[in-house]
């Protein structure tokens, strides 16, 4: 119950035990054989400490390289950072870096799912999730470029080689 307030229009009162987090998670494609990065946002935006888990789920065509701050558990493609006593309204960042396996196709959808998993009733659980697909990217060397003119006619494009593919 509020306190009756008799000398305004409204007023508004404070809602005591509202247990409230939020996730997001985003970053680049992935690169195919290269390190790539995810960034994990969660907050809490309720009116009282949260406790509970960050899991952040790699997909089978990555693994797992790096993050700043480290996990507290690392179990195949599942990472998970304990949350204790989150002041309400604060918010965290994690970093991860992540390796694309030689195998995936630029057809491939590769995603990453994050939950943020809280120790009571939370008011909106469906923004405590989020994921990120994407397909693939490949990249090649600069150097391993050549160039050749198929003609001396101006008007005829030029053709490179890149070692694995032929544009023009």
């Amino acid at each position: 119950m509020g306190t009756l307030v008799t000398d305004r229009d409204f007023t508004f009162q404070a809602i005591s035990e509202c247990y409230h987090g939020v996730a997001s998670i985003g970053g680049w494609n992935p690169w195919v054989v290269n390190n790539t990065h995810y960034n994990v946002n969660y907050g809490n935006v309720g009116t009282e400490p949260l406790n509970g888990s960050v899991v952040a789920t790699l997909h089978l065509l990555t693994t797992f390289v790096s993050s700043i701050p480290t996990p507290d558990m690392v179990d195949g493609q599942m990472l998970t950072w304990e949350v204790i006593g989150m002041a309400a309204g604060a918010n965290v960042s994690i970093n991860i870096a992540y390796h694309t396996d030689s195998t995936a196709l630029t057809t491939d959808t590769v995603s990453a799912t994050v939950l943020l998993k809280n120790d009571h009733l939370d008011q909106t659980p469906p923004n405590n999730a989020d994921v990120i697909s994407t397909h693939p990217t490949t990249s090649f060397a600069p150097n391993g470029k050549t160039r050749s003119r198929l003609a001396t006619n101006s008007n005829t494009p030029s053709t490179f080689r890149i070692p694995g593919r032929n544009m023009r």
